[in-house]
């Protein structure tokens, strides 16, 4: 067995071992407020409740999701469509200042089933009309569409409350205060 320089005896170069960082490190590094806010927004730590709240759809995004249905019906006989759609806000604060940040994450995925039983799908993170559309060809949909019964919508569910920037770092400051 030839090994060049800087490999291991297992053979693997010296920079595809396994990092491992300890949280002391962190917060030796950076400062116990910097590197516990860091440590903190990366999901180190305790963990937050769950807040479940009810999911919201919009009526265009189900007309969008029907329509690609019944073009990719009248090409394939089992036909599944799932969009999501994800809002997260996360305040931090140390001895520097504080920080907001916004995360909106979306996605759709289209999955057909064809005659001789082979499953293709198409995932994509584009939730708009082109978006849809586009991924809708991907899999190819014909023009026409089959006519098919997705039911009544459901009941649109209460919108959560509200809650702007300013109102988010005033809850936190008096979390720490």
């Amino acid at each position: 067995m030839v090994r060049g320089p800087g490999a291991h005896a297992t053979g693997r170069p010296w920079h595809a071992g396994a990092v491992t960082v300890h949280r002391r490190e962190v917060l030796g590094a950076l400062g116990v407020a910097a590197g516990s806010t860091l440590l903190g927004a990366l999901g180190c730590g305790a963990h937050a409740p769950t807040i479940r709240r009810a999911p919201q759809v919009s009526g265009e995004v189900r007309t969008w999701l029907h329509d690609a249905v019944a073009r990719l019906a009248s090409t394939y006989p089992v036909v599944h469509a799932l969009a999501v759609s994800r809002h997260r806000t996360t305040a931090a604060f140390d001895v520097l200042g504080s920080g907001l940040a916004h995360l909106h994450a979306s996605g759709v995925v289209l999955t057909v089933r064809g005659h001789d039983g082979t499953w293709r799908e198409h995932i994509t993170n584009e939730l708009t009309s082109a978006g849809v559309e586009a991924a809708t060809r991907a899999l190819g949909a014909s023009r026409q569409r089959a006519s098919i019964d997705c039911g009544r919508a459901p009941a649109p569910p209460d919108e959560p409350p509200h809650v702007d920037d300013r109102d988010l770092r005033q809850r936190a400051e008096r979390l720490l205060g």
